[in-house]
């Protein structure tokens, strides 16, 4: 049994495998001792623990995991340097990871739509890493609006109950949400245009737009899916 860990910007996600077959999923602030060993209690089989940081400032504290006996596994990009090589610079372990993840389960041909913190497109063709782009999520926009100006609000986001905002707060809410639900419906067109593609939703954000994107797979536990199976191939 493994433990899996993916350190983001804004949350930690952790998921219990028990070979390929996802036993819990769960999203937290901050990994705490405590959190470490009420997990380890109910799940006493885990002995191996697979991370990766989105975030590069924020490493796994494997002190949390020090009473129990377990081995301890990094995500290595290296072994995948030919599927990336056409990447300028460095790409992101999520994006790697997200993009291994679809290639091992849906497709040689897809484009990837996480939608967190930040709204990442990639684009893998042939089994080759093209490219993306990176754009603001839906509570970065919120957080944007009310940084750069003097007398807009900062809200939480939640979704629209009409299109049409009939206050300063539901306009700012509708603006967030449909500019971004316009700005995915419109790549995912032009990305469609030139390939047959699978399009992949994922993100903790993908849960709302469930209802008015289709044709495409929502697959919330795509990044977990990807580092098992990454796993698999390194054990």
């Amino acid at each position: 049994m493994r433990l899996l860990v993916d350190i983001g910007n804004t949350r930690i996600k952790l998921a219990v495998f028990n070979n390929n077959k996802i036993l819990r999923v769960f999203s937290e602030s901050m990994l705490s001792k405590s959190l470490v060993y009420n997990l380890m209690n109910k799940y006493p089989k885990i002995n191996l623990v697979f991370s990766l940081s989105s975030n590069k400032n924020v490493e796994l504290n494997r002190n949390h995991f020090d009473k129990f006996n377990l081995k301890f596994i990094e995500f290595n990009s290296n072994k995948y340097a030919s599927i990336f090589s056409s990447y300028e610079g460095g790409l992101g372990d999520d994006r790697m990871a997200l993009s291994i993840g679809a290639l091992s389960m849906y497709s040689q041909n897809t484009l990837i739509i996480d939608l967190g913190t930040c709204v990442t497109y990639d684009l893998v063709l042939n089994g080759i890493y093209k490219g993306g782009q990176i754009s603001p999520g839906l509570q970065s926009r919120l957080e944007s609006l009310k940084q750069t100006t003097s007398s807009l609000p900062l809200l939480n986001f939640d979704i629209p109950e009409d299109f049409i905002g009939t206050s300063t707060e539901k306009c700012i809410i509708s603006g967030v949400y449909y500019g971004l639900l316009s700005e995915i419906e419109l790549m995912i067109k032009r990305y469609t245009s030139a390939n047959q593609l699978t399009v992949v939703l994922t993100g903790g954000d993908s849960q709302y737009f469930k209802k008015n994107i289709k044709n495409v797979i929502f697959d919330d536990n795509l990044l977990m899916k990807g580092l098992n199976c990454i796993l698999n191939e390194t054990i």
